[in-house]
């Protein structure tokens, strides 16, 4: 495909070479640019990370739920629609908070 090792040097203009090489290939391959700066191993983390998130037992819902925006983007089939987003949302949420939405929703 055209890509090279970087060999190290000083030379800024053969590095700018270099990353615009990086640069044609990761366009080549449908690459968007923020997975051309996040491994796939951090992202699988934070996947996995957002997919087991409950809420701590000393966060409170404005945490949890900061916390749940900010790790969602790394799990997108689990939060497809409106109805997944709310449901994986809820699910995280310690069991005294759910039982309380429930009897909100009863009522």
């Amino acid at each position: 495909m055209g890509a090279t090792d970087f060999e190290g040097t000083l030379d800024p203009e053969v590095a700018e070479r270099w990353w615009e090489k990086v640069e044609d290939v990761m366009n080549l391959v449908g690459c968007t640019p923020e997975n051309q700066l996040i491994p796939k191993m951090y992202k699988d983390k934070k996947r996995m990370e957002f997919l087991n998130l409950m809420q701590g037992d000393e966060q409170t819902v404005a945490e949890y739920e900061l916390r749940f925006a900010a790790l969602a983007k790394y799990a997108p089939e689990a939060v497809a629609t409106q109805e997944d987003r709310c449901y994986r949302f809820e699910q995280g949420l310690r069991p005294e908070i759910k039982r309380g939405l429930a009897v909100r929703i009863i009522n």
